[in-house]
């Protein structure tokens, strides 16, 4: 199916993004009547948002018309939906079904009013999205989004994380380039935010900038009738995220001052993710594996009592991490800390092991032949290594970590053929530009958008592939 065919998108953007999306969107469905909606009441005219549908059916939850839609909902997705948003992880059991099931009466409402062809969306980070999505499946209409990955340039296709679409050609040099580059200890992705800048300078500036947030959002609440908003959320939900506050502060120089630059021989390593965010919340199949600081502490409890183990802190993370997360890390016994400018490569070089998520650190970690254990299903296959999907019993977590070293490092050309796998399922484009918060990078480099043929060959098998599935 060509994307000349295509004749109503829906795209979904937020603010500071909404004409990217749009031009965005044109250019990959040229000929299509492209709208823009948001789930912030910043957009003016031009931007539908979708409260007014959204209060509307949370207004009207007892209504024949609504009941008959709820009923398209099972309770464990409901649950899963809860469980996934970190906004609804806060609220009462009561308010948090409400919303999602508001949410999901909404999309459904929208998406038969407006019958758009398919929906090409921001990453999933919310039970906005997620009730999107799923009422997007319930009318087989296709939704996707694209999304960064680890090889510069490039950007790939996903709906919950998996890889979607697959060219048959691709530029063997620019995968060499790629698998070499993982290969050094000091590489970094490109769209990896770093510390420039010494560390109690980065962690004071997030304060300071983090601190205006909760009078800004209330302000938006109030002024524009949003009251459950997500992205202008309260402070018992906003505290929940990664935003820096003077007690993390606080807790952020105790963790640097505690770090070091030597460490025990035979060490498991953990990177720490940026959380919560979308690898964790919604690319990870199993649902007891997405709460990122509940499985470190699991993991680090138990694996501390057979081995030391060494903490790296995320560069976007440092500042914004929970203290209460920190303190109870610091707890434990058998700990190190990393210093945060620490080339996680060299460490990852030095580890017996690395447990850790789906992430670029992981893939690293399996060209550097390192044994590697993954807390949840990765994206891009586990190359056949031990994955963990629950954290309930001690002994299996032990016996998965005996397992990982005892399978010692996967094979050469298994993880290269995964990672060709992976780069089989990208494309060469300039969509989403650089990741630029609010006082950091401000003057982000590749801005400028852009898409070759190949985007939109690997955008049609993506759609396809979702169609066939259906």
């Amino acid at each position: 199916m060509s994307n000349a065919s295509i004749s109503r998108i829906m795209v979904f953007g937020r603010r500071f993004h909404f004409q990217r999306v749009s031009t965005v969107a044109t250019l990959l469905f040229p000929n299509s009547e492209i709208e823009v909606w948001s789930d912030e009441n910043l957009g003016g005219s031009s931007v539908q948002w979708w409260g007014k549908w959204f209060y509307n059916s949370l207004d009207n939850l007892e209504s024949e018309q609504h009941q008959n839609l709820i009923s398209e909902l099972s309770e464990s997705a409901i649950e899963e939906i809860i469980q996934r948003c970190r906004y609804l992880r806060v609220c009462s059991k009561h308010q948090a079904r409400q919303l999602a099931i508001a949410g999901y009466i909404a999309w459904s409402q929208i998406l038969q009013e407006f019958h758009y062809s398919i929906l090409l969306l921001l990453p999933i980070d919310s039970f906005v999205l997620d009730t999107l999505q799923r009422a997007a499946e319930s009318l087989n209409i296709p939704a996707i989004y694209p999304i960064n990955t680890l090889f510069p340039g490039y950007i790939r296709f996903t709906t919950r994380g998996e890889l979607l679409g697959h060219l048959p050609n691709i530029e063997q040099k620019a995968l060499d380039s790629v698998v070499e580059k993982l290969q050094k200890v000091d590489f970094k992705p490109d769209y990896l935010m770093g510390v420039n800048t010494p560390v109690l300078e980065t962690i004071l500036r997030r304060t300071l900038i983090d601190l205006l947030k909760p009078p800004a959002y209330w302000m938006y609440r109030n002024l524009r009738n949003d009251q459950f908003s997500f992205s202008f959320c309260p402070w018992r939900v906003l505290r929940q995220t990664m935003v820096a506050t003077p007690k993390r502060m606080k807790a952020s120089i105790t963790l640097e001052k505690k770090s070091q630059n030597k460490f025990p021989s035979d060490f498991a390593l953990i990177p720490l993710q940026f959380y919560p965010e979308n690898a964790n919340d919604y690319c990870i199949p199993e649902l007891e594996m997405c709460n990122h600081h509940k499985v470190v502490l699991e993991i680090t409890k138990v694996i501390s009592e057979d081995m030391p183990v060494v903490i790296k802190e995320h560069p976007a993370g440092i500042g914004r991490r929970c203290e209460r997360f920190i303190n109870d890390l610091l707890k434990i016994k058998n700990v190190y800390i990393a210093p945060m400018l620490y080339p996680i490569g060299a460490l990852i070089n030095q580890s017996s092991m690395v447990i850790g998520y789906g992430s670029s650190s992981m893939l690293q970690a399996l060209v550097l032949e390192k044994p590697v254990l993954f807390a949840g299903t990765p994206f891009y296959s586990s190359a056949q290594r031990p994955v963990l999907k629950t954290i309930q019993d001690q002994a299996q977590i032990r016996k998965a970590v005996s397992t990982a070293l005892e399978m010692g490092a996967a094979p050469y050309d298994t993880v290269h053929k995964l990672i060709k796998n992976y780069f089989h399922s990208t494309a060469p484009a300039n969509i989403l530009g650089s990741y630029a918060p609010l006082g950091e990078r401000l003057s982000s480099t590749s801005q400028t958008i852009s898409i070759t043929p190949k985007t939109s060959l690997l955008l049609n098998d993506a759609l396809d592939s979702l169609r066939k599935a259906r």
